[in-house]
This record gives C-alpha cells, sequence and structure tokens, in this order.
C-alpha cells in the first residue's frame, strides 16, 4: 500500500520535527550541562548513563532522516521515550513532567505507523 501525497507529508514534517528534537536533546545531553546533570540524578541514574542516551538520541535523530532506517531509528526512540516515561512516573513527577515524553510518544508512534504503511 503507498501512502498518499498529504501523509508522505505529516510522516517527513514530524520526522524532521523530531530529528530535530532528538539532535538537540542529545546534544545537550552529551553536553552536560548542570541542570541535565541534575536531572538524571533526580531519576536516580549514574552520570554515564546520560551518555548513553544522548548518543542514541543523536543516532536516532540521524536515522529519522534516513528512509531506510527511520522505522527502526523510530522504534528504538520509542523505547528510550517510554523508559523516560516510566522515569518520570518512578520520580513522582506529576503529569506535566510527563507531557513533554507523552507527546514525543505519540509523534514517534506516528513515524512508525506511517512508515509501516510505506
Amino acid at each position: 500500500m503507498t501512502l498518499a501525497r498529504t501523509q508522505v507529508g505529516v510522516m517527513w514534517t514530524v520526522s524532521v520535527l523530531l530529528a530535530v528534537v532528538f539532535l538537540f536533546v542529545g546534544g545537550t545531553l552529551l553536553l552536560g550541562g548542570p541542570r541535565v546533570v541534575e536531572g538524571f540524578k533526580h531519576f536516580g541514574y549514574p552520570g554515564w548513563f546520560r551518555f548513553v542516551i544522548g548518543i542514541l538520541q543523536v543516532i536516532g535523530g540521524v536515522g529519522l532522516l534516513i528512509p531506510r532506517y527511520a522505522a527502526i531509528a523510530a522504534s528504538y526512540l520509542a523505547i528510550i521515550m517510554l523508559g523516560a516515561l516510566i522515569s518520570h512516573v518512578r520520580a513522582g513527577d506529576g503529569f506535566l513532567g510527563l507531557l513533554p515524553a507523552l507527546i514525543v510518544l505519540f509523534l514517534v508512534g506516528t513515524v512508525i505507523w506511517l512508515r509501516g504503511e510505506e
């Protein structure tokens, strides 16, 4: 089944938006400003874990822009976002703490769904 022109446009728009988000956030994790370091302490994770997540986010962000790898990249990013949701719940963050991860997870799911329709 082929996607309609509108679906292709949505898929690429969401993919590029997510790529920018994951490249920015992943880069921020790798640079490790004080707020980022404190965030990982808040979740109870060791410092090295920030680098692992940052690298995976950068790789996933790039992967979203390569059609051959976009679906698998989106799938791995969905797993990371599920981990983020679990981390926020375990840390006792309220709904507003969960909201960004929920929105990104929904958008990543949209890419997975549309790529599966291709």
